[in-house]
């Protein structure tokens, strides 16, 4: 049903950047993999909705079986993510300002 087109990892001040974008048919990427600390296994986070607050996350053994593992999901389902909305704005917590601390307040 969907299919995934990888990105290439782009260069950022002269560095490549670890992590794999994949993405639907309409151009949205809704995946990324990343290699972990350890360098053992692979980080794979879906999120199909394009809201990348709310992923799935999965683990793999490498590159390859994190691709393929991401292809087969998404073989058997109609992806369509959305762009993100870049202009939400955050809403406050809703806690009281932090005090200064005094002279009388410090060890």
């Amino acid at each position: 049903m969907s299919t995934v087109t990888w990105y290439k990892p782009s260069d950022a001040l002269s560095a490549p950047l670890p992590q794999i974008y994949g993405a639907a048919e309409n151009g949205v990427p809704f995946v990324m993999i990343r290699e972990l600390a350890h360098g053992t296994q692979w980080r794979v986070s879906l999120f199909p909705d394009g809201d990348r607050d709310a992923s799935i996350e999965a683990r793999a053994g490498s590159e390859r079986q994190a691709k393929r593992m991401v292809e087969r999901w998404a073989a058997c389902r109609r992806i369509e993510p959305k762009p993100m909305d870049r202009t939400r704005r955050v809403t406050p917590q809703g806690l009281p300002p932090r005090k200064p601390k005094g002279a009388e307040d410090r060890s």
